[in-house]
């Protein structure tokens, strides 16, 4: 664990050494739109991140949802928490003619740090950033009887996973304080899963570890200050 979080903050690092190039430039030509966390603004920023979106997944619908807050400090550094969850069911018959339901519930508090290059543009602010991540959550999966596959009827997974995140923020063109957060991290997921099968006397319950990599696309509305 601790040489992982050495390999990502080597990373991190390195990405950055090599951009000095482009950021003493940007110092000199960054445009004069407003946008967040701007080297060439004289502002630091807060900002509010949120979203209350349909889920995709599954095929009884679901919520897709979050809220979170980010402080910039030397203009076009900062750190942000956010709290997210994912709520979909679907429906389904298994092979032994019976219907069944099942339910997923993630949720998480990711907690992250962002170096950002500036605004981008003269028209709206666009300004791209990297940063490390730092995701801890739970997710449930639970079938809504035990006449699922080997009576499997519940599975939770605990897991924390640091990463990289590559993104930027779009905002809205002819509105200075609205827009898009957008980003994709690499995240190294480490989980503990407990699965709970439902079995005459009673229920058994299996635990196991697993470590994977993962990949998420966030996405939040983001609504910004500059504080002078």
């Amino acid at each position: 664990m601790v040489r992982f979080l050495i390999f990502l903050l080597l990373i991190f690092t390195t990405s950055n050494v090599l951009c000095q190039d482009s950021l003493k430039r940007d110092n000199e030509k960054t445009h004069n739109y407003p946008a967040p966390f701007n080297p060439g603004g004289n502002y630091n920023t807060l900002a509010l991140k949120f979203k209350l979106l349909p889920w995709v997944m599954g095929n009884n619908g679901g919520l897709n949802g979050g809220i979170g807050v980010e402080q910039s400090f030397f203009k076009r550094n900062s750190a942000g928490l956010e709290f997210c969850f994912n709520r979909w069911a679907e429906h389904y018959d298994n092979d032994s003619g019976y219907s069944d339901d099942a339910y997923h519930r993630d949720r998480a508090l990711v907690a992250n740090y962002r170096f950002y290059y500036g605004n981008m543009s003269q028209k709206r602010a666009v300004c791209f950033y990297n940063g490390i991540a730092y995701r801890y959550g739970r997710f449930k999966q639970e079938w809504s009887d035990a006449l699922a596959e080997n009576h499997h009827t519940l599975r939770i997974k605990n897991y924390n996973a640091p990463g990289l995140i590559f993104g930027m923020f779009f905002g809205f063109k002819n509105t200075t304080n609205f827009g898009i957060d957008l980003n994709i991290g690499g995240y190294y997921n480490m989980k503990t899963i407990y699965d709970t099968y439902t079995l005459p006397p009673g229920t058994i319950v299996v635990n196991s570890t697993t470590a994977t990599w993962d990949f998420r696309i966030s996405f939040n509305f983001s609504l910004w200050f500059s504080q002078g």
